[in-house]
């Protein structure tokens, strides 16, 4: 089984705790994917995104309508079998889970 997590994000710093709080679920590797949809944010932001994210995960930046908008982009993108939304000011706890 695979959790997508998509995060749509515009211009927002907070995401990068949003992302540190997914990678710390215990889970096998490929069972996690984040697909964080980006509204067009600087490239110091981009570049700090693409730290954290790994093979699995994908960044689009693409200017898009807003929130909803961006959360649906983001959903087209998602190759899970569970499928998580997420606000730049989320954080996910899971004391111990396995996919």
């Amino acid at each position: 089984m695979k959790l997508s997590f998509v995060i749509p994000s515009f211009q927002d710093d907070r995401i990068l705790e949003t992302i540190e709080s997914i990678k710390t679920i215990n889970a096998p590797i490929n069972s996690i994917e984040i697909i964080v949809q980006d509204g067009g944010s600087k490239e110091e932001l981009l570049s700090k995104i693409k730290d954290l994210l790994t093979a699995n995960d994908r960044l689009i930046v693409e200017k898009d309508f807003g929130i909803f908008d961006g959360i649906n982009r983001g959903l087209k993108n998602a190759s899970g079998d569970l499928i998580a939304t997420l606000g730049t000011d989320d954080r996910v706890v899971f004391l111990d889970y396995y996919l």
